[in-house]
């Protein structure tokens, strides 16, 4: 034995984690652009750029938000309410997860090891998240910062998914890409933090070095030594 405790829970954000929020929210805005013959004087490219960084990866208020572009477009003032009102009716069908998302996710629990997400946000917006993308059969706890009364990186969320699971924080993994939120957040509740972009690939590279004296985690070393994950 390595002497490494036994890894029993792994828990994940959402937001740029378990789906790309970005990448989907760029689509959202390029087919918004095509969908208002009122936009066909501002350039596509102009708009959409411009909208993500007003967006700042989800954090900004959408009504201030298209209020700023419409002005700076020089639009009409209504049609700040007609598109954030296309953004909020089309936003779901955007959903898609990471890839290799669920391979991970299957692979997790058919090892025995429990999952689950703690997100930051309103109970409306991210249940619809996770319903959209089909997470909510695979994970044992859910926490919704607007549902606990808490929020990330207050380490009484992490402590509370734990408890929930009964599983120890030295036996558990956080998944996330946000420094503060997910790293800090999860060390200091004394859970492992793992910060990754690509983060199937890292978390399966770690999770077979760390498991594999204990015979723990064998099917997912075996499909890490044939599979390419990006």
């Amino acid at each position: 034995m390595s002497g490494r405790p036994e890894i029993r829970a792994v828990l994940f954000d959402l937001d740029h984690t378990l789906w790309e929020r970005d990448a989907a929210v760029r689509r959202l805005f390029t087919a918004q652009h095509a969908a208002f013959p009122a936009l066909a004087t501002v350039p596509r490219d102009e708009y959409v750029k411009r909208l993500m960084m007003l967006d700042e990866h989800g954090v900004a208020d959408k009504a201030a938000m298209y209020e700023q572009v419409v002005r700076e477009c020089g639009l009409e003032p209504s049609m700040a309410d007609t598109l954030r009102t296309h953004f909020w009716a089309n936003f779901k069908n955007y959903f898609e997860p990471v890839p290799d998302a669920f391979r991970v996710l299957h692979a997790l629990r058919a090892a025995g090891i429990k999952t689950g997400i703690i997100t930051n946000g309103s109970m409306a917006a991210q249940d619809a998240k996770i319903l959209g993308l089909g997470l909510a059969p695979l994970m044992d706890v859910i926490l919704i910062s607007e549902r606990e009364g808490i929020s990330k990186p207050d380490r009484a969320i992490f402590r509370r998914a734990l408890d929930r699971l009964g599983v120890h924080p030295g036996a558990a993994w956080f998944v996330g890409d946000h420094p503060e939120f997910d790293v800090r957040g999860a060390a200091e509740a004394g859970l492992t933090a793992v910060w990754v972009r690509s983060w199937a690939e890292a978390l399966l590279r770690r999770l077979t070095r760390s498991m594999r004296s204990a015979n723990c985690f064998r099917c997912c070393s075996q499909r890490e030594s044939r599979t390419d994950f990006s």
